[in-house]
C-alpha cells in the first residue's frame, strides 16, 4: 500500500518525471533511460513500532529513503550541482507536503537531506531525503497492568 501510495503522489506531481521503487541495483539499470528530475524510493527493509507508554497502544512506523535527482554532467562545478541539490530539496519538501495532504498518515514535520553526487554509474546530482511514516492513529495491542 506504501509504495503504491508513493507513485501515485509521484505522478501527480508534474515536477518529477520519472519514479522507481526498488534496490538500488534494480534503479541504476533503470536510470539508464530514466527522464530527469527522477525519484527513486529505495525498497522498505525496515520498519518499526512505537509503543505507548501510557496506553499500551502501538503505532507501526516506516522509515523512507527518497532519492530526488537530476542528471548532471561530469565536469559540473561544486557550486552547479550544490544548486541542482537545492532544487531537488525543493522537489523533496513538495512531495512529502503531498503525502501529508493524503492524511494517510502521521503529519511528517521533519526531513533530513543528504547530498549525493554521481549514483547510479552516472553523473547525477541530487539529495536523498530521509523522513519516517507513522500510523496516524495507534492501536491496541494490549492493556497495560500495573
Amino acid at each position: 500500500m506504501i509504495k503504491q501510495t508513493l507513485q501515485t503522489i509521484a505522478s501527480q506531481q508534474t515536477s518529477i518525471a520519472s519514479f522507481f521503487y526498488g534496490t538500488d541495483y534494480e534503479a541504476n539499470i533503470q536510470a539508464d533511460s530514466a527522464a530527469f528530475p527522477m525519484l527513486h524510493v529505495q525498497t522498505i527493509v525496515n520498519s518499526g513500532a512505537e509503543l505507548s507508554a501510557t496506553t499500551g497502544a502501538a503505532r507501526k512506523t516506516w522509515p523512507l529513503f527518497l532519492f530526488f535527482c537530476q542528471q548532471g554532467d561530469i565536469d559540473m562545478s561544486t557550486d552547479q550541482q550544490e544548486d541542482i541539490a537545492e532544487q531537488m530539496k525543493d522537489l523533496a519538501i513538495e512531495y512529502v507536503a503531498r503525502i501529508n495532504a493524503t492524511n494517510q498518515y502521521a503529519h511528517v514535520d521533519k526531513l533530513q537531506f543528504k547530498h549525493l553526487f554521481y549514483k547510479f554509474d552516472m553523473a547525477v546530482c541530487g539529495v536523498l531525503a530521509i523522513i519516517t511514516l507513522r500510523d496516524k492513529s495507534g492501536y491496541a495491542v494490549c492493556p497495560l497492568t500495573p
